[in-house]
C-alpha cells in the first residue's frame, strides 16, 4: 500500500500504524494518488511497494515497529480475520492459530521478520526514510518537514494517542503471555530486524 503526496510517497508496511498515518495524511497533506485507483491503476493492495520508476521524483518514507510487538499484532489481526494467512508470503506460510506455536515456527526461520519488512522497504536501500511507530506523531511530522512535504502540522499534534485503542488488548495479551525463553529466542533468531532498525529486545 502507498499514498503519493506532493513530494513524497508513504509506503505502508502492514501492522505499523499505516491506517492511522493515511487517515491523518488526508487532512494534513495533499494526496495525489490513493490506493492505486488513480494514475497507477490497480495494484496488489496488501503487499505492494512502488518501483523507483513509479515513484518518479517523490521521496519514499515508511514506518516500522518493534519486531516482537509487530509479530503479536500481525497474529492478532490475522486470527481475527479467521486465520486468513497469505501463504505466498514466507512468514505467513508458517502461520498458526495458536500464538505460541506461531512464535515457535518463526523462531525456526532466522530473520524472516526482516525479510517481511524488506518486502516493502528493502528495494529502496538507504534512500528511504524510516520512522518508528512507537513515536508516530512526532516522527511523522519531522519526516514530512525534513522531506519538504507541504503539511498542516498543527492538525497532527496530539493525535498519536488515538491509535488502535480497541485492538491493543489482543496484541498485549499475546505479548504478556510470552516467556523470557521465547523472547530471547525471537530476538536471537530475528536479530537482523532488531539491529537494522535499532531496536533492543525490550519493548515496554
Amino acid at each position: 500500500m502507498a499514498y503519493f503526496l506532493t513530494k513524497t510517497c508513504f509506503i505502508h508496511v502492514p501492522k505499523c500504524g499505516g491506517r492511522w498515518i493515511k487517515r491523518h495524511l488526508v487532512s494534513t497533506a495533499t494526496i495525489t494518488d490513493v490506493e492505486y485507483k488513480g494514475t497507477l491503476g490497480l495494484k496488489n493492495k496488501e503487499h505492494y511497494a512502488p518501483t523507483w520508476k513509479e515513484l518518479g521524483d517523490k521521496k519514499p518514507f515508511a514506518f516500522l515497529r518493534h519486531p516482537i510487538t509487530w509479530l503479536a499484532s500481525l497474529h492478532n489481526h490475522i486470527v481475527r480475520k479467521r486465520n486468513n494467512w497469505q501463504k505466498q508470503i514466507p512468514l505467513e506460510k508458517i502461520g498458526h492459530h495458536d500464538w505460541h506455536q506461531f512464535v515457535k515456527n518463526v523462531i525456526a526461520y532466522p530473520n524472516w521478520i526482516y525479510e517481511y519488512y524488506a518486502m516493502h522497504v528493502g528495494q529502496y536501500g538507504n534512500k528511504i526514510t524510516i520512522g518508528k511507530m512507537e513515536n508516530i506523531e512526532e516522527e511523522l511530522i519531522q519526516i514530512l518537514k525534513t522531506l519538504d512535504e507541504p503539511i498542516k502540522s498543527e492538525q497532527l499534534k496530539h493525535k498519536g494517542k488515538e491509535m488502535h485503542r480497541s485492538k491493543f488488548a489482543g496484541t498485549n495479551s499475546r505479548l504478556n503471555s510470552l516467556s523470557q525463553k521465547e523472547i530471547d529466542a525471537l530476538y536471537n533468531s530475528q536479530i537482523k530486524a532488531f539491529e537494522t532498525y535499532k531496536y533492543t529486545k525490550e519493548w515496554k
